[in-house]
């Protein structure tokens, strides 16, 4: 009775795995039971990562950022991507910043500024987008880097704890000198802005108009700073001990302008280079990293030849080889959980995690063509040819990367 176990009824299943010794043939075959199926996700060798290039509107004029396509290796790392997008779009590489922008709350998660990174620590989800900017290098000493966020500002609105401002469109991270004064910093921030307010020559929004309504505010230490925008003093004089901060953190004020004379939409328009419109025309609505069940069911059931570490030793040839090993479904649980690998080993301490979306039926998936049942003949010793068909009754999924996150059930 000590083998009459529900959970071993229910749950278990068996692998059978095939080995096969390159010098002799031999082949050794092993049974092992499971109490879940833990499946790599396959990921095609290419990956195509979209890249919006904000360029700096006071040596080019004032334009549009421009949504890019980069194709590269699944190996490759940021300095790749950094080299790959100054190639298609003429920006020195020594002037690419690449960003994290979270474009839910108009503002910067991080930046990939170790070039070393493998790509993969950049999510792969649908429709992101990694946001590159042109500007000085981060080392220059003579320039200043101001990171700055969109908010629309109405002025009817009592302002008792911010309910009259709200983030919108993209940020934005430029640099300057250092000698600059107040009044050139509004004028280069304003570079950027004309390209989507539409200015026209009827005078429905000037530029003068446009510059009345902007507000810019730096964040010291806690504290917000109004810079003036007619002073003719260098940020530096203004701020003075307190510079030291590497990236300045700045707030643009649009007062009383978004949705009346500035279309919100404005404040996210892009155009799209034509490596950005050719993948996706290839790609349609679909997700370019979505891959099914299926397909993650036939990778694990693929032959793999053994590395080093884990090599097999032959009884008849009495050695360790490296022997071509298959896995199949010997025999499928009546509850059969799955387990996505999501975590790819990288190095001792580098664990990224594959956002590659996996698609599974909610009922109906069909296991036949991995049950044994399918290849032995009606006098087998099978009886019961139930087929190996399953409904989800059940989902865990984790949020987060390699060391934090959540699970909901």
């Amino acid at each position: 009775l000590r083998n009459d176990s529900f959970v071993y009824d229910n749950f278990y299943g068996l692998y059978k795995s095939k080995c096969v010794c390159p010098l002799c043939n031999k082949v050794t075959v092993k049974f092992d039971p499971f109490n879940h199926i833990t499946l790599e996700i396959p990921q095609q060798p290419l990956r195509h990562i979209a890249v919006l290039l904000i360029r700096d509107c006071a040596e080019t004029g004032p334009q549009l950022p421009t949504k890019y396509c980069v194709s590269l290796p699944n190996t490759a790392n940021i300095y790749s991507l950094k080299e790959k997008l100054s190639e298609v779009s003429g920006v020195s590489l020594e002037r690419l910043c690449l960003c994290d922008v979270d474009f839910e709350r108009h503002g910067f998660r991080g930046m990939y500024n170790n070039d070393q990174q493998p790509i993969s620590v950049i999510p792969q989800v649908i429709n992101h987008l990694v946001v590159a900017y042109e500007i000085a290098p981060l080392d220059d000493k003579t320039q200043i880097h101001c990171a700055l966020t969109h908010f629309a500002v109405d002025s009817n609105l009592v302002d008792v704890g911010g309910i009259n401002c709200r983030p919108i469109g993209t940020p934005i991270f430029l640099s300057f000198d250092a000698s600059y004064s107040c009044t050139q910093i509004y004028d280069k921030i304003l570079m950027y802005v004309i390209s989507f307010a539409k200015i026209d020559s009827s005078g429905s929004m000037s530029k003068e108009a446009l510059r009345s309504n902007l507000r810019i505010r730096i964040e010291v230490e806690g504290r917000s700073l109004l810079i003036p925008s007619d002073a003719k003093e260098a940020l530096p004089a203004i701020i003075g001990n307190e510079f030291a901060v590497a990236i300045q953190h700045c707030v643009l004020e649009w007062v009383d302008i978004v949705g009346s004379r500035i279309p919100l939409s404005n404040f996210r328009a892009a155009a799209c280079h034509p490596s950005y419109l050719e993948q996706e025309k290839k790609l349609g609505s679909s997700d370019p990293s979505s891959v099914s069940l299926y397909e993650c069911f036939e990778s694990f059931t693929q032959p793999e030849r053994l590395d080093d570490e884990n090599m097999l030793y032959c009884s008849g040839c009495k050695k360790h080889v490296q022997a071509m090993k298959t896995v199949t479904l010997w025999r499928i649980p009546k509850i059969l959980v799955v387990h996505l690998k999501r975590f790819e080993y990288r190095g001792t301490f580098n664990r990224s995690k594959i956002g590659v979306l996996v698609d599974f039926p909610l009922d109906g998936l069909d296991l036949d063509s991995h049950s044994p049942q399918s290849s032995v003949a009606e006098d087998d010793f099978v009886d019961d040819r139930v087929p190996m068909v399953y409904d989800l009754f059940g989902v865990v999924n984790h949020y987060g990367r390699m060391g934090y996150g959540h699970y909901t059930a």
